[in-house]
């Protein structure tokens, strides 16, 4: 790995840090200022949200519904070419909320796309994939179906 892309790496590792503090802050400005205008997300539960104004709609009305979210997610790979100004970041996320019924936890695997944009790199779409959920009625009504 040269010594850009490894300074890449650490500026994606640098990023998603930043992203997973402003969704515990609830920060819906820090966590947009991480995505393309167009950017793409493919939510553990198969909803596609299409753009950033469509994200941070997500956002606040998870916020809003849920005060008590969090989300994580921990990279365990990242890959920047940086002849391409593209990167590629893998790794597991966790989810926790409290539903009526009771605290639920929700974990998995995600992909994320980076592009470099003048000096920034920003996520243009990113895919959840759920491997366990555990908790109440919400996990209950994903089994069999993820378009809960």
């Amino acid at each position: 790995m040269s010594a850009r892309e490894e300074a890449n790496e650490h500026r994606i590792r640098a990023a998603r840090a930043a992203s997973n503090l402003a969704i515990a802050k609830q920060d819906i400005d820090g966590i947009a200022s991480m995505w393309m205008e167009d950017v793409l997300v493919l939510s553990s539960t198969s909803v596609q949200l299409l753009g950033a104004e469509a994200n941070r709609r997500y956002y606040q009305a998870q916020f809003a519904r849920r005060p008590d979210t969090l989300w994580v997610r921990t990279p365990t790979s990242v890959s920047a070419t940086s002849s391409w100004r593209i990167a590629h970041e893998e790794g597991d996320w966790t989810g926790q909320w409290t539903e009526p019924d009771g605290p639920l936890q929700l974990c998995g695997r995600y992909m994320a796309q980076w592009v470099l944009i003048g000096d920034d790199w920003c996520i243009q779409g990113e895919v959840y994939v759920p491997t366990s959920c555990i908790g109440g009625a919400y996990c209950a009504r994903l089994q069999g179906s993820v378009h809960a």
